[in-house]
């Protein structure tokens, strides 16, 4: 289950003020809630059995790229997926810890990854099976795609840093931001060869708002988390803002090709398929851990990413 969280809803909890809720057809009000109290038992609830999920409606439709061709109401079962009702995308996960040598960030090789792997899932979205008609000629005039990212748990504890830590989240936020900008440049590049996705015209505008969000967001990740200095590399800091700022030159000029580029899966399974020690962006939560499977039996874990880590930190 999931719940669509309004920013209303969160000030009403912020003030301890009411919360209506009320009939789909006709609006009529059905109970008044104290809000504080509604959204601890939703903590709770999803404390003890991992529901509901929440989804913050207001801040997703304003990083929204496409509103003019429908508003975002759900998400698929993982929730890494938002978009327009009726659409899909294919996703693609990148080992974040592949691109470091010790501690050291190699930008070169990332960046060569992002550009072949969202290369070839732009090339699936015409190639791809949907199951209904109307999810594929909405998946074709949007042409969304997920890359994304899996070890972070394992990268932070590398980089000698706490999962729960300011510098911790701003790795998150740096390859990320990375990412997502070398494949809206990836994007663009490919527009200016083959052409935008159908429906950029009608919502280039809205589009590129949300690009120069990013590059907002791009420029102050030192400075949100409160940091003297970028917790990957200085390097990249630079990198990435030229990325962006030439991921939204070329978007000017020829729009993209994608109207979604990166999202962010669990990785589950995958992920030990990948040699990852951490899932998606789970912490590393023992140094052994056993999975229990669908089909029965149960694998066991070792994270081999600790002596890499008590190495990077100066250990013998």
């Amino acid at each position: 289950h999931s719940v669509s969280v309004p920013d209303a809803f969160m000030q009403s909890m912020l003030d301890d003020g009411t919360w209506q809720t009320r009939e789909r057809k006709g609006g009529k009000t059905v109970h008044n809630y104290n809000a504080r109290e509604l959204w601890k038992e939703i903590a709770d609830a999803a404390w003890r059995c991992g529901d509901p999920g929440i989804q913050y409606s207001d801040t997703i439709n304003k990083w929204h790229t496409t509103p003019k061709s429908g508003k975002i109401r759900a998400s698929n079962p993982c929730s890494e997926f938002l978009h327009v009702d009726n659409t899909a995308c294919n996703l693609c996960a990148i080992n974040l810890t592949k691109f470091f040598d010790g501690r050291k960030f190699v930008p070169e090789r990332f960046t060569q990854a992002t550009r072949i792997f969202s290369t070839s899932q732009m090339a699936i979205v015409a190639m791809a099976a949907y199951p209904t008609d109307e999810i594929k000629n909405n998946s074709h005039k949007l042409r969304p795609i997920g890359t994304n990212y899996g070890d972070l748990g394992a990268l932070i504890t590398n980089l000698g840093y706490g999962y729960d830590s300011d510098e911790g989240r701003a790795v998150a936020a740096r390859m990320a931001s990375f990412m997502t900008g070398n494949v809206y440049l990836t994007s663009a590049r490919l527009a200016a060869r083959v052409g935008a996705f159908p429906d950029f015209d009608k919502n280039r505008d809205d589009m590129l708002r949300v690009m120069r969000m990013h590059q907002e967001a791009d420029s102050k990740i030192t400075e949100r988390w409160h940091l003297s200095k970028d917790p990957v590399s200085d390097d990249v800091v630079s990198l990435s803002a030229e990325v962006w700022k030439e991921a939204i030159s070329l978007g000017e000029k020829y729009g993209y090709n994608v109207s979604q580029a990166t999202l962010q899966a669990p990785l589950g399974t995958i992920s030990f398929l990948m040699g990852m020690n951490t899932t998606g962006i789970e912490p590393a939560f023992s140094l052994v851990s056993y999975k229990s499977l669908v089909g029965g039996g149960v694998m066991k874990l070792v994270n081999f990413g600790v002596r890499e880590a008590l190495v990077n930190l100066g250990y013998s």
